[in-house]
């Protein structure tokens, strides 16, 4: 009986983890199209930026620990994009990164910012897959801004 009750906790653990990824995507997905609208809107864009660097103090613990220095880039290359001064980078990249910054200084997505010792979690979640998807971008950029300087 004690086996089941356990197996019974695991599947729910689960569930509620699947779950919890899929609203996670489907509010990425909604943060995507919000970017396509906004990318050129550059005023809009500055303020995430804004908005994205203001917290980065905040991220300095916790999950973001290891994807700070990515995230930190991230919101550079959408700066020198938007400012004309870097477009070596295919849009569909700066569309994602951009969805992942706006996602970040969003209080209210799946598991609230306010929340301690997990409210970031779902945040770092979503910048570690984009970084996964654009870390090449990431580390061109990196090397035409050291090449630029």
């Amino acid at each position: 009986m004690g086996k089941e009750i356990n197996k019974n906790r695991n599947d729910k653990e689960v569930s509620i983890i699947i779950d919890s990824l899929d609203e996670i995507n489907k509010k990425f997905i909604t943060t995507k199209e919000e970017s396509k609208k906004l990318i050129n809107d550059t005023e809009e864009v500055k303020k995430k930026l804004n908005e994205a660097s203001e917290k980065v103090d905040k991220l300095k613990n916790g999950p973001f620990n290891q994807i700070l220095e990515d995230f930190l880039l991230m919101i550079d290359i959408i700066g020198a994009y938007i400012n004309n001064e870097y477009k070596e980078i295919p849009f569909g990249s700066i569309i994602a990164i951009l969805a992942a910054i706006i996602y970040v200084v969003n209080p209210l997505d799946i598991i609230p910012d306010v929340i301690p010792g997990i409210g970031l979690i779902d945040d770092a979640f979503v910048v570690a897959l984009v970084i996964k998807q654009v870390h090449a971008d990431l580390q061109n950029y990196k090397l035409w801004k050291e090449n630029n300087k």
